[in-house]
């Protein structure tokens, strides 16, 4: 599996780094995860600095998603040489911005190596790959912005597609898959921590699985055409909950230290919830 793609801030990328036409994109606060087919052919999942055994929990909603999003059948069936390909792209959770985590993909395709032909491929190509097969892509903000002709040192940030607010930042994209990023300066390089008044896992799970949140989540899954039944609810819910309040599970403080979360209680808590939904509302 490649290693991701080293993106530089736009005013530290060498002046020749971005060339011709430039694709934007919407760059959201998040973490990166890679992806690519197995030789044995199941999806092999990795994070910024390694490569995973097993989908760690606080990114276990994102491995969940791939493996429902990604056409692994008719990717299989299209190329020769599956492993060739590694996927990238961005898994959504609370960091420093709160988007709306109804609306917004768990994770959104960004890049695509092709180690074959030793490249990234270009932004078009990306987009048109994982339009077909998934996750779906990052949003564009512009497409085909010259460089020489519109220079980007001062390009305003968007409103962000995914809440009611300024993008974080944006990704410039050159047809070489050459990248540089411009982000917003107020943005803290790491997510803060979250103070918490208990690390218990199940009095977290009582406290963030609301009976809402479970409307919410069966109403999704009936506007999908989904059964309302225990694993699709439970699944959406943890996913869910994982995602908006993933500072709180991993980055929680108590006064006491940092808390260290049972992720199988977590689990458990949040299963117990779902069962009693069901049984009130069934």
């Amino acid at each position: 599996m490649r290693d991701l793609p080293t993106v530089p801030s736009l005013g530290d990328a060498p002046p020749d780094h971005l060339q011709g036409h430039v694709w934007v994109h919407e760059w959201l606060d998040g973490v990166a995860i890679r992806f690519s087919v197995a030789p044995a052919g199941y999806l092999q999942f990795g994070g910024p600095e390694r490569v995973f055994d097993e989908v760690p929990p606080e990114l276990g909603y994102a491995g969940r998603f791939v493996e429902r999003a990604f056409d692994l059948g008719g990717f299989l069936d299209t190329v020769d040489e599956p492993a060739r390909y590694t996927f990238v792209g961005v898994a959504t959770h609370h960091r420093s911005v709160d988007y709306d985590w109804d609306r917004l993909p768990p994770v959104l395709g960004t890049a695509i190596w092709d180690e074959a032909e030793e490249r990234w491929l270009p932004p078009d190509r990306v987009q048109q790959v994982f339009d077909r097969l998934g996750p779906p892509p990052v949003t564009v903000v512009e497409r085909e912005r010259s460089v020489a002709q519109r220079p980007l040192a001062r390009y305003d940030l968007p409103a962000s597609a995914w809440y009611d607010g300024p993008a974080a930042g944006v990704t410039f994209v050159d047809k070489r898959g050459h990248r540089a990023r411009s982000v917003d300066p107020d943005l803290p390089d790491e997510p803060p921590t979250v103070h918490v008044d208990t690390g218990d896992a199940s009095v977290l799970a009582d406290r963030f699985v609301t009976d809402d949140l479970m409307a919410t989540r069966a109403a999704a899954l009936r506007d999908g055409d989904e059964p309302v039944a225990f694993d699709p609810l439970f699944e959406a819910v943890l996913d869910r909950v994982t995602r908006g309040n993933h500072g709180a599970l991993f980055r929680g403080v108590t006064d006491t230290g940092a808390i260290d979360l049972d992720w199988g209680r977590f689990r458990g808590g949040v299963a117990e919830q779902a069962r009693r939904w069901l049984e009130a509302n069934g």
